[in-house]
């Protein structure tokens, strides 16, 4: 989540430089938020399968059939992060209805 922050943290700073503070001033904080994480996952993960979190952990996003996942399967994982109380799922069975839905797994590498 930290890397989430940074990229808000840069996006904004990225609209004030660009004189476009009144932006960000008019922004739903909701909006922006699910945009700027929409955006982290799908360049991340979306791309290489891996977040900064994964770099660090060494782990990576996989199908269930241990191939790297469509952009429709990442951009479904993406998504169900927004469901409530998603981060509450890894307590029941250790992953997160993120990977159950979209039928993926995080693996070692």
């Amino acid at each position: 989540m930290g890397a989430y922050f940074l990229c808000c943290a840069l996006f904004g700073v990225t609209l004030a430089l660009l004189g476009m503070d009144e932006v960000l001033e008019n922004i739903n904080d909701t909006v922006l938020g699910f945009t700027v994480m929409t955006l982290y996952y799908m360049l991340t993960e979306g791309i290489t399968g891996r977040s900064l979190g994964k770099l660090i952990t060494k782990t990576k996003v996989m199908d269930e059939n241990d191939d790297k996942p469509s952009f429709m399967v990442m951009l479904g994982r993406t998504l169900c992060r927004f469901i409530p109380f998603d981060a509450l799922s890894f307590l029941a069975n250790g992953y997160g209805w993120h990977d159950s839905i979209s039928k993926t797994k995080v693996v070692k590498i």
